[in-house]
């Protein structure tokens, strides 16, 4: 799918269409057909990357100059509001006088962007547009680590069960929940440490090029104020996400070690109740012996003390045990 911006006619004729290609400030490319990608070449007179190129994680594949123009490649992270996040390239491409960018995937921060200028439709250069973007990027970014900070803070609560009076037994259900939970806080933790990483490198590579440039594309001082922005909260971003990561780390050995207590715990029934119950199982054992002198048989009240005495040998054990501590 092609937008441009200024939003142009959906189908007018192939000329006019390649002039307002030519003529837009914002190309974005979402998942494009063959034909759309062979049309943007044709009318900026550019090569645009591959898919193949956008993804490599390589550092010199991500930030690059290329006939005149800066190609940058983000890793950003999709479908989170859905439930079914993943991981989504996009491709950020700035010339003199246009803005492109290629993705295969929705994203929130395109939205967003397409949103604001739909209602504030003033954009003066093609490279403000991409400073809006980033700020889009990040501000996203910011918003998935604070939703995965209170997850990891109820997850916590969870385990630990800070309320007083809760249960302290957790069932098998309830273990594999806060582990499906901890699973995915920490792959939205590790993929949005990966994007903030690639989104330092691209607001480097942008103050680098501009540090260099007689003629910056980013000349005016409150776009040269927004990349330093950006670089702080992008930094301190990271720093928050690393954080975030050793908990998720740190909650997935506290609930390691709450499904080993668990399992001690049913191991310690087992053994106390064949512990408890040994003792009658050899009294009733002995007397279930075919002996024909045994004097107990001769008794008048037999039956009801050896019933005693099994129930004694029963519940002593377990007072022994409750008075250790070991139950």
């Amino acid at each position: 799918m092609l937008h441009l911006l200024p939003a142009t006619p959906t189908s007018p004729a192939p000329e006019e269409r390649l002039a307002a290609i030519r003529h837009a400030l914002w190309i974005d490319l979402q998942a494009p057909t063959a034909e759309e990608t062979a049309m943007v070449e044709q009318a900026i007179g550019l090569r645009l990357p591959t898919w193949a190129t956008i993804a490599e994680i390589e550092p010199s594949s991500r930030v690059y100059e290329a006939d005149g123009a800066m190609v940058m490649n983000l890793q950003l992270v999709s479908g989170v509001d859905s439930g079914r996040p993943m991981v989504a390239h996009a491709s950020l491409i700035l010339t003199k006088a246009q803005f492109i960018t290629i993705r295969r995937e929705d994203s929130h921060s395109f939205r967003a962007l397409r949103d604001t200028l739909a209602r504030q439709p003033q954009a003066d250069s093609a490279a403000h547009l991409l400073v809006r973007l980033l700020e889009q990027v990040v501000d996203r970014s910011a918003d998935i680590l604070e939703n995965n900070g209170e997850q990891v803070d109820r997850l916590s609560a969870r385990i630990f069960q800070f309320e007083e009076g809760a249960n302290l037994r957790l069932s098998t259900a309830e273990l594999r929940s806060i582990l499906k939970g901890i699973g995915r806080v920490q792959f939205l933790l590790n993929k949005i440490y990966e994007s903030l990483a690639t989104q330092l490198r691209v607001v480097n590579f942008l103050a680098a090029n501009e540090a260099g440039t007689e003629q910056p594309r980013l000349a005016s001082p409150k776009a040269k104020a927004a990349l330093e922005s950006l670089s702080r909260d992008i930094k301190g971003l990271s720093a928050h996400g690393s954080y975030l990561i050793e908990t998720a780390n740190f909650l997935l050995d506290a609930i390691v070690g709450r499904i080993s207590i668990e399992q001690n715990a049913v191991m310690t029934v087992f053994s106390v109740v064949a512990v408890v119950f040994l003792p009658p199982t050899l009294i009733a054992t002995i007397y279930g012996m075919n002996f024909h002198d045994m004097p107990e048989f001769s008794w008048p009240h037999a039956y009801p003390l050896a019933l005693v005495v099994m129930l004694l040998s029963a519940i002593l054990p377990y007072l022994w045990f409750k008075k250790k501590g070991w139950l």
